[in-house]
Formats: C-alpha cells, structure tokens, sequence
C-alpha cells in the first residue's frame, strides 16, 4: 500500500475481506472434522460472520465497480516473515500453552477463554484446532469449544488491524476497522442466539423430553 501510495485501497480492503472470509471458513472446517458438535454450537455465529464480510464485500464492490483502473506500479514487495520472528512466536506459543493448563485447571471456562483468545492473536487455527481436540476428549463440552472458536475467530481478525496501521492510509484503516467491527457484532450475535436455542433446548429436554427428542430427529 505505502509502495503504491494508496492507489489500490479498495482493491485491499476487498482482499483483507475476503482473508477473513476463508479464516473464518477454514475454522468452521476445523471444528467440522474435530468435532462436529462444537461446529453446531458456532454455525450461527460463523454463518453470520461470513454473510456480514460478504455483503460488505459487495457493497465495497458496487461502489468501485466504475472507478478507473490506476496503472501498476512497480513494487518492491519484502519478505514479512523471519526466523528469528518465527522463533519469538513459536517461545510465545509454548509459554501460552503451558499457562493455558494452568489457566484451565484453576479458572475453568473463563481461563480456557482467556487463552483461546490469547492463541487467537497468534494462531486462530490452532487455536481452534485445541478447542475441538479439548472437545473430541470430553475436556470441555461442545458449546465451549464452539464459543471459543468464535472467540479465537474474532481475536484474529482485531490482531489483523495492526498490519492495516502499518499502511498509514486513512481511509484503509478506516473502512477496515468499521468493516471488524461489524463482523465482531455479527459474530457476538451468533453467540447469544446459539445461547438462547441451548436455554431453549434444555427447557424443553427437562420439560417433555420425548417431545425434544422428536424435535430433534425432524432436524
């Protein structure tokens, strides 16, 4: 962006979307083959998070569809990643994993979390990936390892704002910023519903369960 002098800021802030579309999308897939529960738990959410990035997309999309195409330029790309860089984040990992037991073992749900989150800004997908193996081995149930692969979804995308603010284009952290914030609530609505249909569900379960059961297998 700064190469360019912000000629392809929509063209960027479309890819940026669609980068979090297929985050959000390979987390989904994630909790599909680990833990297929889990993934029940967090469609809402998902669901919502990504038809919210896609009518953003579109509107982005609508809105530029007749601007003129800026000349290429020519840009010195440079590579983002290092080994030293690499060694930091893998020390930063293995003290987060280390913690996150100890987190686990005296907080409960709040601590695990808290770190799903924490591994969220490093890793969603293996942050994701821990939550639905936590779940597959019965160490948390099926709607905390959903929630926290919303959380850890969500995290990731807040984390990729800073590299938005490296570009120092306004209007680009901007739009993209609006463009979380949105997903974010998207995201936080999925979560409350997913918590209302469990409420639900439980009430009918204690209430008529033959009832719920039927329900169910209709579903």
């Amino acid at each position: 962006m700064r190469e360019s002098s912000g000629q392809f800021a929509a063209s960027a802030y479309r890819g940026i979307l669609v980068a979090v579309a297929a985050m959000v999308v390979r987390n989904a897939t994630l909790l599909l083959v680990l833990a297929p529960l889990a993934l029940l738990n967090a469609a809402g959410a998902f669901s919502l998070m990504i038809a919210s990035n896609a009518l953003l997309v579109l509107r982005s999309h609508l809105q530029h569809r007749h601007s003129p195409v800026p000349e290429s330029p020519t840009l010195a790309l440079t590579l983002p990643f290092s080994l030293p860089v690499a060694l930091r984040y893998g020390a930063l990992f293995l003290v987060l994993h280390v913690v996150g037991q100890i987190m686990q073992r005296f907080f409960g749900e709040a601590g695990f979390y808290i770190v799903t989150a924490v591994g969220g800004l490093l890793s969603s997908a293996s942050a994701v990936a821990a939550a639905a193996s936590m779940a597959s081995q019965g160490a948390i149930t099926a709607h905390v390892a959903g929630t926290g692969a919303i959380i850890a979804s969500l995290t990731s995308i807040a984390f990729s704002l800073s590299f938005v603010l490296r570009t120092h284009e306004r209007d680009l952290i901007r739009r993209v910023a609006i463009a979380a914030v949105c997903i974010a609530m998207a995201g936080a609505v999925g979560i409350a519903l997913s918590k209302q249909l469990r409420v639900l569900y439980e009430r009918l379960a204690v209430s008529d369960p033959y009832r719920t059961l039927s329900v169910v297998a209709a579903l």
